[in-house]
């Protein structure tokens, strides 16, 4: 199996944060059964799912390698704090300017923006990660900060447990997201089947029964039953147990060939990857800025008499806005908050080695 460093993981990851913010450009406002249709390819939960079957994939096979704990922490606090309390710096200003009654024209979620509590307390407790509520996307990051601790010990489980242990194990993890998805507070107990799930990958890709299920025909089966639990509103905590297996199943088929998704090599969507985070981060809250600044320049009748072309110029406009702001944040702040968590992992070498 090739390295977690493939650079056609990286191209994924673009494309799940792109997914995202196309996802929400359609809940804006009230849309026709097309665009309905159109959201079930874009389904932003599913490519969150995605986002934590890659983590536990990528975050297990650097475990696996190097065990040492706090090497891992520092790297990831490194790696996802930085850009959480740049967003959500961005998100208080955008929410400060929203600000007021409900829209007519705009659906529930829109207006839920118009509303946020931006409180000194609020503030400090979206900092630390106890709280998503000024930039809501961010709660999956809550996750992944959350699981942080427990990595270690699912890679650890993948390591020694017997086939049918490790098995028990997703079916209980499994078990805990039906049951707990739908409570807020419990989310980060919730997901941790998909890492787990990332987890496992490897060692489904040297079982011959598991590896057929990563050829290029039963990925697109799988896919197709994605979008058609979507239609049909399929309970959500269960969908997302699809949602991460059908994750599993891509990101084995691209990591059992060499040759496979060649299109994801290119440098364009390598590069989307690399800012994707910044991207996911920032993607939402401009885009109610754009959507708010759209209802007060247009007409008022525009978003309700022709929303299809609505949400296509938002969500061109919104990455017209993000794109540049993902680069610029990649470029000066992950980049240097990476540099910064080796600069201190260096310092704590040094002195051991003399």
């Amino acid at each position: 199996m090739p390295s977690y460093h493939d650079e056609r993981l990286q191209s994924l990851r673009g494309l799940a944060a792109l997914f995202v913010i196309v996802g929400h450009g359609l809940l804006v406002v009230p849309q026709p059964l097309f665009m309905f249709v159109i959201g079930g390819i874009f389904q932003q939960d599913a490519a969150v799912v995605f986002f934590y079957v890659l983590s536990g994939f990528v975050l297990g096979r650097s475990l696996s390698r190097d065990p040492c704990f706090y090497p891992f922490v520092v790297r990831r606090l490194a790696r996802l704090l930085p850009v959480l309390w740049a967003s959500l710096a961005v998100a208080i200003v955008v929410s400060t300017v929203v600000a007021g009654p409900p829209i007519d024209a705009a659906t529930d979620w829109f207006n839920v923006y118009r509303s946020i509590d931006t409180s000194p307390h609020a503030v400090v407790m979206n900092a630390i990660g106890l709280s998503w509520r000024i930039n809501s996307v961010m709660w999956s990051v809550q996750i992944e900060l959350f699981v942080i601790p427990l990595l270690p010990l699912g890679v650890l489980a993948v390591q020694r447990l017997a086939p049918w242990q490790a098995l028990a194990v997703l079916i209980g993890l499994c078990s805990a997201g039906v049951l707990l998805l739908n409570h807020v507070d419990a989310r980060p107990v919730a997901y941790l089947y998909c890492f787990y799930i990332g987890m496992l990958i490897p060692t489904a890709a040297e079982v011959a029964i598991l590896r057929r299920f990563f050829t290029p025909t039963m990925v697109v089966v799988g896919l197709g039953l994605t979008f058609e639990l979507f239609e049909v509103d399929f309970y959500p905590p269960a969908k997302h147990i699809v949602d991460a297996l059908v994750s599993a199943q891509l990101l084995g088929y691209v990591l059992c060939s060499r040759t496979a998704g060649n299109f994801l090599r290119h440098p364009w969507l390598v590069f989307l990857g690399d800012i994707s985070y910044s991207l996911y981060a920032f993607g939402q809250i401009t885009m109610i800025f754009v959507a708010f600044t759209m209802f007060r320049v247009l007409p008022e009748n525009t978003s309700a008499g022709h929303p299809m072309a609505f949400a296509v110029c938002l969500i061109g406009l919104n990455l017209a806005l993000v794109l540049p702001i993902a680069v610029a944040s990649y470029r000066w702040i992950e980049l240097p908050g990476m540099a910064l968590a080796k600069s201190i992992l260096n310092r704590n070498v040094a002195p051991a080695a003399t």
